[in-house]
């Protein structure tokens, strides 16, 4: 490692505390700072790389869990939409020490944790070891999510990550190394034909994530290109788009996919259509004939010869045929193949456009209607009020956090919608369990953000929800982690508010 590369680490974590992102403890700064990196590619949203925290009293050496089927966060098994077909199960769990060294004890203690959680046949209540409800919690939804998929599972893996400001390269203890190969080996023996993999990331690693952005500039090799105004019409080879798609390593670039439909891998049939449609190769069928295509927005598009170079790429139509496409050619890339693929390529620079284009092209599947709130009169609307007062609401997932804007002044649907729930409707109870599936039901979803409440109200909450917790990250413990706001913060809120009015 270049020993420089621990004082710039160390400068983007001082840079963090002083933003606050996530709290102003250096130790929790580095935990999401490393989850953020680690998984970088899955285009997680600042809500759900908190949600996967487990670090406690009660822990078991375990900071942080994450489940993802098919590339896609699961939270909730009960709200997730599972495919049934073709699964890629991804588990990862995280240990984060803010040390400058890579230690045995860290190991040897996840490596006695993971022996229980990953034995499937004991209840939680069997296990030995004390563990705190959060990691009963993922436990949980672990076991669930895998009976569900077990039966259609194309890869399963499991990522055991260490991370530290170390040097993994010169630092690496032989017996700290080892401790690693033996807890890939207590996964294998859990799970037949799971790729288990323990992984250490140092302060070298970590720095080469976080420089490595998001290139919404692309370009497209084409067969064809119609073209009318600015606007254009392409045949593009399947193996191309795949091509544009993914990265250099072959993982999707998930960044470039609109966030209200990317939960909906689960519509199963859809994706089985387009799957057969893929492997079923006929000679006088071409894939563009069967497949209604993709439909990309973006500043601009120039087309130089056969390729087209693209700026502010966003797939706002096309997520399950794209998914399909990744997919048939991850199993085998040197695939001999030369049909094509329909694409739509709209520069847009209005944003009121774009959601009408975004909002009728996902607007052919009834079932796409709980996603498509993002578009919603009274999510705009919340948007507009909150950017005001230079306060942001993220009503497309990391919209403004990949601009750069800082964490401090970015608020989530959810996040405002239990603030709503506290001190609205007084129910800071409620506020702690609401989840995202109460988005998809209308009854509950318009209950919260109904377009006959006062626009201003919105602002207040967020400050309020804000201060309380700047508030009380400053009172916590040291043994307090992330998880004491979110199970405090709306009662803490709601009482003083009301204390505030009535005395």
């Amino acid at each position: 490692m270049a020993k420089n590369d621990l004082i710039l680490i160390d400068s983007i974590i001082e840079e963090r505390v002083s933003n606050k992102l996530p709290s102003d403890k250096k130790d929790e700064v580095f935990e999401f700072l490393a989850y953020e990196q680690v998984l970088k590619e899955y285009d997680l949203s600042a809500d759900d790389i908190k949600a996967g925290s487990v670090d406690g009293r009660n822990d078991g050496g375990i900071d942080a869990i994450y489940i993802l089927v098919n590339g896609h966060l699961i939270s909730d098994t009960k709200s997730s939409l599972l495919p049934k077909t073709n699964a890629n199960l991804e588990v990862y769990f995280f240990t984060c020490k803010h040390r400058d060294v890579f230690k045995q004890d860290p190991v040897n203690s996840i490596c006695t944790t993971l022996q229980e959680l990953l034995d499937f046949s004991k209840g939680n209540k069997e296990l030995d070891g004390d563990y705190n409800e959060d990691v009963f919690e993922k436990r949980d939804i672990f076991i669930s999510t895998y009976k569900k998929v077990a039966t259609i599972l194309e890869r399963f893996s499991i990522k055991v990550i260490f991370a530290s400001r170390g040097d993994v390269k010169n630092e690496l203890g032989d017996n700290v190394e080892a401790r690693g190969k033996q807890i890939e080996t207590i996964c294998r023996e859990n799970f037949s034909g799971c790729d288990a993999k323990f992984e250490f990331w140092g302060a070298e690693e970590i720095l080469a994530a976080y420089r490595k952005k998001a290139d919404y500039s692309l370009s497209l090799n084409v067969k064809e290109c119609l073209s009318h105004g600015k606007q254009m019409v392409v045949l593009a080879e399947l193996k191309d788009y795949f091509k544009f798609i993914t990265y250099d390593d072959r993982k999707i670039r998930k960044y470039l996919f609109d966030s209200n439909v990317r939960d909906f891998m689960g519509i199963n049939s859809v994706n089985g259509d387009i799957l057969e449609t893929l492997n079923n190769r006929k000679n006088d069928e071409d894939f563009w004939w069967l497949n209604n295509g993709i439909t990309i927005l973006c500043s601009s598009a120039i087309a130089i010869g056969k390729s087209i170079t693209i700026e502010n790429v966003q797939i706002v139509n096309g997520l399950q045929t794209s998914e399909c496409i990744y997919r048939y050619f991850l199993k085998d890339e040197r695939i001999e193949e030369n049909r094509v693929v329909l694409i739509k390529i709209l520069p847009c620079e209005s944003t009121e456009i774009a959601d009408n284009i975004t909002r009728s092209t996902n607007n052919q599947t009834a079932v796409m209607s709980s996603s498509l709130r993002a578009t919603d009169k009274i999510q705009e609307d919340i948007e507009d009020i909150l950017r005001k007062e230079e306060l942001y609401y993220e009503r497309r997932v990391n919209y403004y956090t990949n601009q750069g804007i800082p964490a401090s002044q970015i608020y989530s649907p959810l996040y405002l919608a239990k603030g709503y729930m506290a001190l609205v409707l007084k129910r800071p109870y409620n506020a702690v369990a609401l989840k995202q599936r109460f988005m998809r039901k209308q009854s509950s979803y318009e209950q919260v953000f109904s377009e006959k409440d006062d626009l201003r109200v919105w602002p207040i909450i967020a400050r309020i929800m804000r201060k309380t917790d700047d508030c009380m990250s400053s009172l916590r413990g040291e043994n307090c982690g992330d998880r004491f706001l979110h199970n405090v913060r709306y009662q803490v809120s709601f009482l003083t508010i009301a204390s505030a009015l009535y005395h």
